[in-house]
C-alpha cells in the first residue's frame, strides 16, 4: 500500500483474533521522525513459551521507550522522540531489533517447536499525538510497509533499510545482504 498508512494505539498484548474498530487517523499532531521494527512470526505461535518470549520482547521495547502494536501477522514497535524523549531513535531501534533477534534465536535453540521469524527495521516520518496517556499516529509514506516487507524477506535475522543504515552508520557496522535490498547487523559499537 502506498501513500498514508493509518495506525492507532492498541492495548498491550491485545488478542489479535479480537476485532477492533477501524483506525481513526490523527488529524492534528506533531510531525516527527520515527523508527519502526516489524517482526513477522511463523509456526506454532500460540505456545505458552513463545508468549513468555513475546512478553520479554515487549518489555524490552517499552524499557527503551517504544510502543508495541499488533498488526495482523506482524508485531510493530515504534520509537519516536515524543515517546522516547531521545533524538537518535534509529540507534535505539537497531539495538532493540538485535536483542529481539537474540531472544528468538534463543527460543529456537531451547524448544522443539521452532519459530520462523523475520525482523525489518526502517525509519520515516509520522504525525503523532499523545492524548490521555495514549499515543496515536499516522505514518507519512511507507515507513511501516517497508519495515514489513524487509521482515517478510528476512530469514531469522534483523535487517535494516538503507534509510536507517545511513542514520546509524557511525554506531553500527553493517553488511549488504546478498539476496535482499537490506543490510545485516554485524556489530553495534558501544560508546
Amino acid at each position: 500500500v502506498n501513500g498514508v498508512i493509518t495506525k492507532t494505539a492498541m492495548p498491550l498484548l491485545k488478542k489479535e483474533e479480537e476485532k477492533t474498530s477501524p483506525p481513526i487517523p490523527v488529524m492534528y499532531g506533531k510531525k516527527d521522525k520515527a523508527s519502526v521494527i516489524a517482526i513477522k512470526l511463523e509456526g506454532k505461535t500460540n505456545s505458552r513459551y513463545l508468549k513468555d518470549t513475546l512478553e520479554k520482547m515487549i518489555f524490552t521495547a517499552k524499557n527503551f521507550g517504544g510502543k508495541f502494536y499488533p498488526d495482523d501477522n506482524y508485531k510493530i514497535i515504534l520509537f519516536s522522540s515524543t515517546l522516547t524523549k531521545a533524538k537518535n531513535n534509529e540507534v535505539i531501534a537497531v539495538k532493540v531489533a538485535k536483542k529481539i533477534e537474540e531472544m528468538l534465536k534463543d527460543y529456537n535453540h531451547k524448544f522443539k517447536d521452532k519459530i520462523g521469524f523475520g525482523i525489518g527495521v526502517n525509519s520515516g516520518e509520522i504525525i503523532g499525538e499523545k492524548k490521555n496517556n495514549e499515543f496515536t499516529f499516522t505514518t507519512v509514506g511507507n515507513v511501516i510497509t517497508k519495515a514489513k516487507r524487509i521482515a517478510n524477506d528476512s530469514k531469522g535475522e534483523a535487517l535494516l533499510s538503507d534509510e536507517i543504515r545511513r542514520a546509524v552508520i557511525n554506531e553500527v557496522r553493517t553488511e549488504k545482504s546478498k539476496d535482499r535490498e537490506a543490510w545485516k547487523i554485524l556489530r553495534i559499537l558501544e560508546r
